[in-house]
């Protein structure tokens, strides 16, 4: 959903070009309300790309939380940062 308008035109014809376009509506209008909120203009291109990195970096887990730190943690051999829910809380243990 990041792509230019020339790029998204690739997808004509094919199963994503209906999807991206919901996507893109939907980014739109949800910019429009942060937009509201902020009361200061917010390019489409940089509210795309925010959304994009909050949902790289989702933790599936747990009501997809966003913990970006949650991906330097564990990059080694052996996992040495655990998580655990506790009712609604998340605890991270090391």
């Amino acid at each position: 959903w990041t792509w230019n308008a020339k790029d998204r035109a690739l997808l004509q014809g094919t199963e994503l070009e209906a999807v991206v376009q919901l996507k893109v509506a939907r980014l739109d209008a949800e910019r429009r309300l942060v937009e509201e909120v902020l009361k200061e203009r917010v390019s489409r291109r940089t509210y795309a790309h925010a959304c994009a990195i909050v949902a790289s970096h989702a933790n599936p887990w747990f009501g997809r939380s966003l913990t970006p730190f949650n991906c330097t943690l564990n990059y080694s051999k052996e996992d040495h940062i655990t998580f655990d829910e506790d009712e609604d809380l998340v605890i991270g243990r090391a």
